[in-house]
């Protein structure tokens, strides 16, 4: 189980691959699990086509929408969002043979993202796990990002405490100051957590600005592609952020974060001015930090690593992604106490 999976055995899964503002006036071309998909917005709903018009493959997100159809740039055929051909131009009526439609794939929307499906059959999406745009409890803002890495990695890299001294000094964490914290990593059939017992003060700038006194932070997996962080004082929740993760292949990953902050701490607009400074500048460092991560796994031919009991995230991570089978048995719990220096 503890092998790390092939694109191939997360089709069944759904993925995040992209938001809905950007289902505008033109096609978008996505890559997912290696296979290349063209979203766009079918009268009024959201639709995913394998990108390759079965007349001659020329790539359909070239083409454009024209009366909630996408037309491709090549001939000028045209499909409805389930992919059946609605229009050959030149011969009126013909497009009944099924050789003629192009591939659909499952799609869905929710909370202005859109989520796509490679398997066959119906799935339920997976449960929520962000903060609804509705909640009015919390301000929330959606950050679309990439980054050069495997899936495993970039899951590990914002689940991972220990970095933040040395990726993000003075931003997250200050290498020269720590103190030593209790951690309680916990594993269900549905998740894996760990929780810092922090109580004070944090040392870097940005919880300093966003929290206050911290009492815990928790990271969260929960299966196939979702990374949570919460960030939480004496009164409750002071940062939230989910990051749903996507392959597009072996080394490149779509993350779409959503970030909550309680309201009346600030005006809203203050707030996602002050974040989009202040975590588009860690998301940038663990961009670089990835990218040369991924780059020196393929100068190695392959990774080769070395863990410690402070890489508490990763083993869970692993455990759950090696259990995408539908047959798997039930995960079973784990609970383990560790402390550590942060």
């Amino acid at each position: 189980m503890s092998a790390v999976p092939t694109l191939e055995s997360l089709r069944e899964q759904w993925w995040v691959a992209g938001t809905s503002a950007e289902l505008g006036r033109r096609p978008v071309a996505r890559t997912i699990l290696g296979v290349p998909l063209v979203l766009f917005r079918a009268e009024s709903k959201a639709a995913a086509l394998l990108d390759r018009c079965p007349h001659r493959n020329a790539p359909l997100s070239a083409g454009r929408i024209v009366d909630g159809l996408i037309e491709c740039s090549y001939h000028g055929w045209a499909f409805d969002g389930g992919g059946k051909c609605r229009r050959i131009p030149g011969m009126p009526g013909a497009c009944e043979h099924r050789h003629q439609h192009a591939a659909a794939v499952g799609v869905a929307e929710r909370d202005g993202l859109v989520w796509v499906r490679l398997g066959e059959g119906e799935r339920d999406l997976p449960p929520r796990r962000h903060v609804a745009p509705d909640d009015r409890r919390f301000d929330t803002i959606l950050w679309p990002a990439t980054a050069d890495c495997a899936l495993i990695d970039g899951l590990e890299n914002l689940l991972d405490a220990c970095h933040s001294h040395f990726a993000h000094a003075g931003l997250v964490r200050r290498a020269a100051k720590r103190r030593t914290v209790e951690v309680t990593v916990r594993r269900t059939a549905e998740m894996a957590e760990a929780v810092y017992r922090e109580d004070g003060v944090p040392d870097g700038l940005i919880p300093r600005l966003l929290e206050g006194t911290r009492a815990t932070s928790i990271g969260r997996f929960f299966p196939p592609g979702t990374a949570q962080l919460e960030y939480a004082g004496p009164k409750g929740t002071r940062f939230l952020l989910t990051s749903h993760f996507t392959p597009c292949d072996e080394r490149r990953v779509l993350i779409h974060s959503c970030i909550s902050t309680p309201r009346k701490l600030a005006p809203a607009w203050l707030k996602r001015l002050a974040l989009r400074f202040v975590f588009g500048r860690v998301l940038r460092q663990d961009q670089d930090v990835l990218r040369k991560q991924q780059a020196n796994i393929d100068r190695f031919g392959g990774a080769k690593f070395t863990s410690t009991p402070l890489d508490v995230m990763r083993p869970h991570i692993l455990y759950f992604l090696g259990r995408t089978g539908e047959n798997s048995p039930p995960a079973s719990n784990y609970e383990a106490k560790l402390t550590m220096e942060l």
